[in-house]
């Protein structure tokens, strides 16, 4: 089984990239829905933040409050840590749990959606790293579109994350997407087919 690990910042498109190889039929992991699934109301995980970060982090309904973690460690590198050791092991074993099983399961690809890929040392899970990427100022625009945010809070926790340059020189593909999601589909199909036999 060939494992593809995908992965980019904070409004590169990452998410859409990943929406367009399930429509080719691949199957995707998504570590983003891993950390919430370990993260939920009254999860040792959660007890665990709690204890680090105090109760402050949690919504009303005494679930985690997701947007308010991320501003704090985007833009506080020790908390970022903090939030890490506690949740990226759990991630981290839950996805070699999953591809042992889709490996015994004869699935032919597998690819590992992280936006945080080489932060966790996930990459060393995977056979392969495509990258998507797209500029500051777009990213920065979409961002705004779809979060609300301040540009300060959108800059931190853009450059909270590894910058594109040293992502790209880890990576063994590098997908741009400056333009619209329909040129990004199309990027995305021409990669799977060159890079996945069979596609």
């Amino acid at each position: 089984m060939k494992v593809i690990g995908l992965t980019g910042g904070s409004g590169s498109g990452k998410t859409t990239a990943a929406g367009f190889i399930r429509e080719m039929g691949i199957k995707v992991v998504d570590a983003d829905s891993i950390a919430r699934d370990i993260t939920v109301k009254g999860s040792p995980a959660i007890g665990r933040l709690v204890d680090a970060f105090g109760s402050g982090i949690l919504l009303p309904d005494g679930n985690l409050d997701r947007k308010s973690m991320a501003d704090r460690i985007f833009s506080d590198p020790k908390s970022r840590a903090i939030l890490e050791s506690i949740v990226t092991e759990g991630v981290i074993e839950k996805i070699k749990s999953v591809i042992e099983d889709e490996r015994s399961a004869g699935t032919p690809v597998l690819v590992i959606d992280a936006p945080t890929l080489f932060e966790t040392g996930s990459d060393a899970l995977c056979d392969k790293v495509w990258l998507v990427t797209a500029s500051e100022a777009v990213r920065l625009k979409r961002l705004s579109k779809r979060d609300g945010i301040s540009e300060k809070s959108l800059k931190a926790r853009i450059n909270g994350q590894l910058s594109e340059e040293e992502k790209a020189s880890r990576s063994n593909v590098v997908i741009e997407n400056d333009g619209t999601a329909e040129e990004l589909k199309e990027k995305v199909r021409k990669v799977v087919r060159s890079e996945i036999a069979g596609l």
